[in-house]
């Protein structure tokens, strides 16, 4: 929250967060996502997040790019990814 806090006071148009998730704990992922979602659609910041923790990261995203091996294998809306067989194939390596 505190390097959030801080870019937030260069007043942004986009914000890069690298790994929110990773170290925190369940209940302060929460808050800190339910951070950058208000970032996103009360104040028009945009948000570009790298996240392994993907069906938390489609939750709060519009639009996504999946990765795998450093090569992107997915890509598009996220409803339509979480809707999709897309992220399993992703994950499991299936064509």
């Amino acid at each position: 929250m505190l390097a959030v806090s801080r870019a937030l006071m260069t007043q942004p148009d986009y914000l890069v967060v690298d790994e929110p998730s990773l170290g925190l704990a369940p209940e302060a992922v929460a808050r800190l996502y339910s951070v950058l979602a208000r970032l996103r659609h009360d104040y028009g910041i945009g948000v570009v997040l790298a996240e392994q923790n993907v069906r938390l990261a489609l939750q709060v995203a519009d639009f996504a790019y999946v990765l795998r091996a450093g090569k992107v294998v997915a890509e598009g809306p996220c409803e339509r990814l979480l809707d999709s067989g897309i992220l399993h194939d992703a994950y499991l390596g299936l064509p």
